[in-house]
């Protein structure tokens, strides 16, 4: 394996965010299973579009937080 060049590649991260293990698919997981790979994702990113507890989001994303009883 020949080094990157100065510069090259930017800052890598081995930081992991999830790991899932399916009973069917492999390495070729969007050939061999799309059903289960295209699941996997939507989870994923479905946990991560929700926004923290008391954030501005949230409070904005809550039915009739901003209308008004008078």
């Amino acid at each position: 394996m020949s080094p990157l060049p100065d510069g090259g590649g930017g800052p890598r991260s081995t930081a992991r965010v999830a790991w899932t293990e399916c009973d069917r698919g492999g390495h070729f997981a969007a050939m061999e299973a799309p059903d289960l790979l295209l699941a996997d994702s939507r989870d994923s990113y479905r946990t991560r579009r929700q926004p923290a507890v008391g954030s501005a989001t949230a409070q904005m994303s809550r039915p009739g937080r901003w209308e008004h009883d008078g």
